[in-house]
């Protein structure tokens, strides 16, 4: 009887760690189809748009490195800019376009003070992403409903082993 525990107690765990990699690989395909993606600190050189040490040329663009073949150009949000120390201001020192996903220079002391190159932080859609809101709930209560399923079984079985009589 006692090794039949054991080997029950055993396959349970064999169980849990295969349940636990097709969760943690179920939640690596559907991410992307239900939250935004975020590329953080993408390194861009401004120095297309420094005239000199006093002028910026604001009818310079910049676009943002997210890939229209992998997204489709996505329309983004949430830029900030950074030097690598401080914040820039929206609309102060920068303007942005979220849906063609680029941004232009303004002409202030923040952008005079820069240096040659930005980091920009911003949210965007990936290729896949579900734009419609219920299949966005559905598609994540997948994941919920596949853990939950796992669990009550885990349980049955564990209450199986350790309940039977001899």
């Amino acid at each position: 009887m006692a090794e039949n525990k054991t080997t029950g107690i055993i396959a349970m765990f064999i169980l849990a760690l295969l349940g636990l990699v097709f969760i943690s690989a179920m939640t690596g395909i559907l991410n992307p189809q239900t939250d935004l993606s975020t590329a953080t600190s993408e390194e861009i050189n401004i120095s297309s748009a420094i005239i000199d040490d006093n002028n910026i040329n604001t009818s310079v663009s910049f676009d943002l490195d997210y890939g229209y073949s992998t997204t489709g150009n996505t329309p983004i949000s949430s830029l900030v800019i950074t030097n690598g120390t401080t914040t820039a201001t929206l609309t102060t020192d920068y303007l942005v376009d979220t849906d063609l996903g680029n941004f232009s220079l303004k002409n202030s002391t923040y952008m005079l003070g820069a240096g040659d190159t930005l980091y920009a932080t911003y949210n965007y859609k990936a290729s896949g992403y579900l734009d419609n809101s219920f299949a966005r709930l559905v598609t994540s209560l997948i994941i919920g409903f596949t853990a939950l399923v796992i669990v009550v079984y885990l349980v049955g079985k564990a209450m199986g082993i350790f309940t039977a009589e001899a």
